[in-house]
């Protein structure tokens, strides 16, 4: 909260929405898109770190399409910068969601293209395509929430895009430990037990 104390001072233009318990992750952006009054909502994680220009090559992309919904970034992992993290999500025949990329090298992922859904964890989306297809499901307490979103685009007969046009424009993700157990995870969501990580590491 010290941190977000700071920000507020700095920035006058920031509004802070706090909330008493945790909501999750859909439910709480969302309260945030209700709030805002812009062309473009952005969900960037404070687990990752963005070069300067990364907002600006996002909506420079959006801008040129009326149909483009979402623009996804090219998510390298933090401790290992030759490897990508996330280069969007997709959802293969076994109906569970993929990341596009996970582990392999960055250099594959340098060329802007549409993909199934964006990862919401740096990416841009239209606010007037929200408000028409409706914003993040809340069902979804965190994970999968914005692979539902991007589903719901295509459907609608939007455009997710992939934009690494610009070689500098990556997101260094820092993301989960090793030891984090996401089927623990899912199961203490289930339970309505997810204050605490500690039980969300492997044995």
């Amino acid at each position: 909260m010290d941190i977000i104390r700071e920000c507020q001072t700095r920035f006058e233009n920031l509004h802070v929405i706090v909330n008493e318990e945790n909501l999750g992750f859909a439910p709480a952006v969302n309260q945030g898109i209700r709030m805002s009054q812009a062309e473009y909502v952005v969900m960037f994680n404070n687990d990752a770190f963005a070069q300067p220009d990364w907002l600006a090559e996002l909506v420079r992309v959006a801008d040129s399409d009326p149909k483009i919904f979402s623009v996804g970034s090219h998510m390298i992992q933090h401790f290992n910068r030759d490897l990508t993290d996330d280069a969007g999500d997709y959802v293969p025949l076994f109906g569970w969601t993929c990341k596009r990329g996970d582990g392999l090298s960055k250099e594959r992922y340098q060329k802007q293209e549409r993909i199934f859904s964006a990862c919401g964890g740096a990416a841009l989306y239209r606010r007037s395509i929200l408000d028409e297809i409706g914003y993040f499901e809340e069902a979804f307490f965190a994970y999968g929430e914005d692979v539902d979103l991007g589903w719901r685009g295509n459907i609608h007969g939007y455009k997710n895009i992939f934009n690494p046009k610009n070689p500098d424009n990556t997101n260094y993700y820092i993301g989960l430990p090793d030891d984090f157990d996401y089927n623990a995870f899912v199961s203490a969501v289930e339970r309505g037990d997810y204050k605490t990580d500690a039980k969300l590491r492997k044995e």
